[in-house]
């Protein structure tokens, strides 16, 4: 009788720990297979989004790359108006000066002729014996020599 009472004991403890021992090893096979199919998953995700970020990024250089040609494109074009309105005011100035220079020039001619007439009607209205050099006083000439 205690044979029997110590082999069902026996028997009873040795399926309690293959029990325990093969549960605790399906138990652990289901939790590492489990733990790798979500590590692969988040692997999976992680780099689906790195490819998503990195097309994101890519896309956003390249509008940021035609807003800058777009940019420099405005700006060469601002550039080259004012440029060109420079252009037309120096060559408005140049011919205001050209007009300038030719009614100064004729106002100096005009200037000229007059004083011209001035000189030679003051020279005829001079009595005759200040005009002749032989009585002492010296020609324009004469006078402009003598500085």
């Amino acid at each position: 009788m205690i044979q029997r009472h110590l082999e069902r004991v026996i028997d009873a403890k040795i399926e309690s720990i293959l029990e325990t021992h093969i549960l605790k090893e399906i138990v652990q096979g289901t939790v590492d297979s489990a733990l790798s199919e979500c590590c692969d998953k988040v692997l999976d995700e992680c780099e689906m989004h790195k490819n998503e970020f990195s097309e994101h990024v890519d896309d956003s250089k390249t509008d940021v790359r035609i807003t800058a040609d777009d940019c420099m494109k405005e700006m060469e074009e601002q550039a080259q108006k004012h440029m060109d309105e420079i252009e037309e005011k120096a060559q408005q100035y140049m011919h205001r000066i050209e007009d300038q220079a030719a009614e100064a020039e004729m106002s100096a001619q005009k200037t000229g002729r007059n004083l011209q007439r001035w000189l030679e009607t003051s020279a005829q209205s001079l009595p005759a014996s200040k005009s002749r050099p032989s009585q002492g006083v010296l020609s324009t000439k004469g006078r402009r020599s003598s500085f």
